[in-house]
């Protein structure tokens, strides 16, 4: 996971066991602060190459928390993988 603050884009990579990419997948992230819920966000990524899921959302310095979930585009509510992880921006890019 990375957050490029100059293009202002969140983008995961997501492989599997064997190290290939995952393709084909619904993805899904809230952003947080850790402690509010004043800035809460919910965006759906694209993949935007094999395995790499991307989305434009411009996120103010500090600490983030990132809850993300996919799926497979054939099933309605088990997730493939799920993952949450603190993402820190830093003032100046």
């Amino acid at each position: 996971m990375a957050y490029d603050a100059r293009a202002k884009q969140l983008r995961i990579s997501l492989i599997d066991k064997a190290a290939e990419p995952v393709s084909g997948l619904h993805v899904a992230v809230m952003l947080s602060r850790p402690a509010t819920n004043k800035d809460d966000r919910h965006l759906r990524l694209k993949e935007v190459s094999q395995g790499v899921y991307a989305a434009d959302v411009g996120l103010a310095p500090g600490v983030w928390v990132v809850a993300m979930a996919s799926r497979e585009e054939d099933e309605k509510r088990q997730s493939a993988f799920r993952l949450k992880q603190r993402l820190y921006v830093p003032d100046n890019p």
